[in-house]
């Protein structure tokens, strides 16, 4: 069930977003202060969605061609590391309620003039 509070938690949230013209939408972000933790639990059910299209890619491409969990590893972060990505997510969080702020005033604005 999405509601429109959800929609818009998620609308807010940098994890989101693409970062640049050559990242896609909605991405993975591996910038996720839990993002080692979150790979970790979802390889065994990628590995297991991938497999048909392993043993696919590798009869028509190479052997070698194929989704592996140990291609899409992170290392964990340490206690220090993983503090400083939540901090830097919360201001990355605040700035982006900012933008929004302001957006929704100019737009108010904009409306109240017309």
């Amino acid at each position: 069930h999405l509601d429109e509070a959800l929609a818009e938690r998620a609308s807010r949230s940098p994890a989101c977003k693409a970062r640049s013209k050559h990242r896609k939408l909605n991405s993975y972000s591996s910038r996720s202060a839990r993002a080692s933790e979150m790979l970790s639990e979802a390889s065994p059910h990628l590995e297991r969605l991938l497999s048909p299209y392993n043993r696919y890619l590798t009869q028509l491409v190479h052997p070698a061609f194929r989704w592996s969990p140990s291609d899409h590893a992170l290392p964990p972060l340490d206690r220090d590391q993983k503090a400083m990505r939540l901090r830097e997510q919360a201001v990355e969080e605040a700035r982006a309620v900012a933008r929004a702020s302001r957006w929704r005033r100019g737009a108010q604005a904009l409306k109240e003039k017309s």
